[in-house]
Formats: C-alpha cells, sequence, structure tokens
C-alpha cells in the first residue's frame, strides 16, 4: 500500500513503511540514504529528493572506489560529508 507523506514531494510515492525513512532524512538534512531496499527504493536511486542523494549501496562503493583510485585524490564532498584517503585510511567527516 503506497501512501503520501506530508514531507514528501507529491512526485514521489513510496509505500507505507518507505515513506517515513525519507521523510526522516530530508527533516535531519541528511547528504545521502544509502538503502538496499531496491523493490521500493530504485526508481529513486542516483536522484535527489530535497537534498537527499539516494543510492544503493553498491552506487555508494562504485562512488567511493572510483573516487578513490583516482591519483592525486583531493577530498570527495556530498554536501556536508566530506571524504578523505591519506595513507591507505578512508576519513569521513561531516
Amino acid at each position: 500500500m503506497s501512501t503520501r507523506h506530508p514531507l514528501l514531494p507529491d512526485t514521489v510515492s513510496l509505500p507505507e513503511k518507505g515513506g517515513p525513512v525519507l521523510a526522516a532524512a530530508i527533516l535531519h538534512h541528511c547528504d545521502i540514504l544509502v538503502t538496499g531496499d531496491h523493490i521500493h527504493f530504485g526508481q529513486l536511486y542516483g536522484k535527489a529528493i530535497q537534498g537527499v542523494s539516494v543510492l544503493s549501496p553498491t552506487m555508494l562503493a562504485e562512488v567511493v572506489l572510483r573516487w578513490k583510485n583516482n591519483a592525486n585524490t583531493p577530498p570527495l564532498i556530498f554536501g556536508r560529508l566530506t571524504m578523505r584517503y591519506v595513507g591507505g585510511i578512508l576519513s569521513i567527516t561531516g
């Protein structure tokens, strides 16, 4: 059953249990929502909903690995989240 959550745009339709998850991410100003629930969130993968990028775990891993494997890697910034790779250690701050 799909219901619209008041914090979500009219264009986003999620099942009853999924709406509050995305709404909480929006309410708390998250930069990224990582979810493996491809059945309910799959249509939102790779999209930003009110500033929250919805990614699958694989998508996040691909972003980090592609970024990490570049020579002279500068910090990777997702909104307020900054990732640095120094001396074999991944540091995530935000």
